[in-house]
């Protein structure tokens, strides 16, 4: 089921296909009528062109989505996060080199400060709540926004160094709802609603909504199942919005009636790390210069997704000109953003690649083993797939483009440079890496690494067992299955375990062990409290 607010015509920026074609948009979208589906804003010359819902918001009482249906909107609650510390900046209230410690007094000293600007670009160095929060006793891993803060701020060590690394942790901006709330002296919601979404008009942006969709993720039988447990922490996600109100919010990047100026500089405004690198991400947006090889031509977006809920957006600063994507099933929301985005502005040109011929015969297997980073306690595991050398992440094979000599790519994820003793990884976003590759994994007496093991980080405990071959290691959401890939070193292959590596004492018995996962967090450390009987 459709239901469009209205059309307009199209600027001139939009591509030679002509004016807005509302039958095209709805085939981009895809949604069934009898099914869950999305909600579609596209911004042209500054106003709503077009505004529809297309598909049902509740299955049990065939509620249509329209444009007015509200949807969790997840991490593109970022950039209203963003907006409010920028807006508080400009009062001049808070500054972007201020160490956080200020505000927050809780947080444990880490020997190098950081900042409020480590924040809005993600390189802090703070742990995920959400990663650890599985590590907890109990049966809810979605931690409440106290849940969360109380989580982050008992935290022995960070992931690295502030400022040293582009890492997008939601934490980030769950201590930024708490930064804004601490500053202006009104709550986070409050503050949001007096400052941004008033005098916007935006009113059903809210964090309770009775419009909201419910969310659906594919039951077995191929039907539907509600999945709607979210992720609740403030500032990072939990915001509800619509794709009617989405559309005025995006109007203001060009208008600046919230904000100014100066607000839309920091929000559009890029970063570095310490060692030079730059970061795109910053202020709650993704942002790409000279989009689609056109010069000037500046994209910011967002995605979001919580429980069943997906999202995301795109908007061209300067030209009027974007569009939102909210759904309230487990649909590819970016994916539809993009296809919309290219109906707007074209699609991008394809990069220019080294070459696009097979890597010669020999140099997939030469290469393929398995490399680790001392810096950030992680592997990359590269095999031979197809006769050519492919990535894989955690039993995903991602084939990759030989790019000449000894780099090869993965689309959209950088080049990796091999060596005869490593491989560096130049990721987006990331500084760059060095791995080192390790030697064939020695055989170890798996029993000896078997006991339980407590972290004071989490309040929780891991079991580690041997079975059939390998370590299972079990922890209070979960259990992971390991495989060595080194001395007393090992990696698992559920919740992205990087690398557990068991410690040893002076009497040469293991005494504890440090894991990290991908989902954020480095080396947290638990100590042994008993060996297996």
């Amino acid at each position: 089921m459709r239901r469009t607010l209205f059309l307009l015509t199209a600027p001139a920026l939009i591509a030679a296909t002509g004016p807005l074609n509302p039958a095209e948009i709805a085939a981009t979208v895809g949604a069934k009528p009898d099914q869950p589906g999305c909600a579609v804003a596209i911004v042209a010359d500054g106003k709503t062109a077009l505004a529809a819902g297309y598909g049902l918001a509740d299955l049990e009482t065939k509620r249509p989505i329209t444009p007015d249906t509200t949807f969790n909107i997840a991490s593109m609650t970022k950039q209203f996060t963003a907006m409010a510390i920028a807006l508080l900046i400009a009062d001049g209230k808070l500054s972007e080199q201020d160490d956080i410690r200020g505000y927050f007094p809780e947080l444990r000293d880490y020997g190098t400060p950081i900042r409020v600007a480590n924040l809005l670009n993600h390189s802090s160095g703070l742990r995920n709540h959400m990663a650890l929060a599985a590590f907890q006793p109990g049966d809810d891993h979605l931690p409440t926004h106290q849940e969360a803060l109380a989580l982050v701020f008992r935290q022995s060590a960070l992931n690295f160094t502030p400022g040293t690394r582009h890492q997008y942790e939601s934490p980030n901006y769950v201590l930024l709802a708490e930064l804004v709330s601490r500053v202006s002296g009104q709550r986070y919601e409050d503050f949001l609603a007096s400052r941004i979404f008033k005098p916007l008009g935006m009113t059903s942006t809210a964090f309770a909504s009775p419009m909201l969709a419910r969310a659906y993720a594919p039951a077995k039988d191929g039907g539907w199942r509600l999945q709607e447990k979210v992720n609740s922490a403030r500032g990072s996600s939990g915001l509800l919005s619509s794709v009617h109100d989405f559309a005025l919010w995006m109007t203001n990047y060009d208008r600046l009636s919230v904000g100014g100026r100066a607000a839309f500089e920091r929000m559009l405004s890029t970063s570095k790390l310490a060692d030079g690198s730059p970061v795109s991400y910053r202020y709650g947006l993704v942002k790409e210069f000279d989009y689609g090889g056109v010069r000037g031509l500046t994209r910011i977006s967002h995605g979001g997704q919580t429980a069943a809920y997906r999202s995301a957006f795109s908007f061209f600063p300067g030209h009027g000109l974007g569009d939102v994507v909210m759904c309230d099933y487990t649909a590819d929301a970016h994916a539809i953003d993009l296809e919309l985005v290219a109906k707007l502005v074209g699609k991008p040109a394809p990069a220019k690649r080294s070459a696009t011929a097979p890597a010669p015969a020999r140099l997939p297997a030469a290469l393929a083993g398995i490399y680790y980073s001392i810096a950030d306690d992680d592997i990359r595991h590269f095999v031979v797939k197809d006769g050519g050398l492919a990535l894989d992440i955690y039993g995903e094979q991602l084939p990759l483009a030989w790019r000449g000599g000894r780099r090869f790519g993965l689309e959209g994820q950088g080049e990796f440079d091999f060596s005869n003793s490593g491989v560096t990884d130049r990721s987006t976003d990331q500084a760059v890496l060095r791995f080192d590759r390790l030697p064939p994994a020695p055989k170890q007496h798996l029993a000896q690494f078997a006991g339980t093991y407590r972290s004071s980080d989490v309040d929780g405990v891991v079991k580690v067992a041997p079975k059939g071959g390998k370590l299972i290691l079990t922890y209070p959401s979960g259990e992971a299955q390991l495989t060595a890939i080194g001395r007393d070193r090992f990696s698992g292959q559920a919740f992205d375990f990087n690398s557990v590596r068991f410690l040893r004492g002076s009497d040469g018995r293991i005494n504890g062990l440090t894991l990290s996962v991908s989902s954020g967090i480095t080396r947290m450390r638990f100590q042994r409290t008993a060996a297996a009987q």
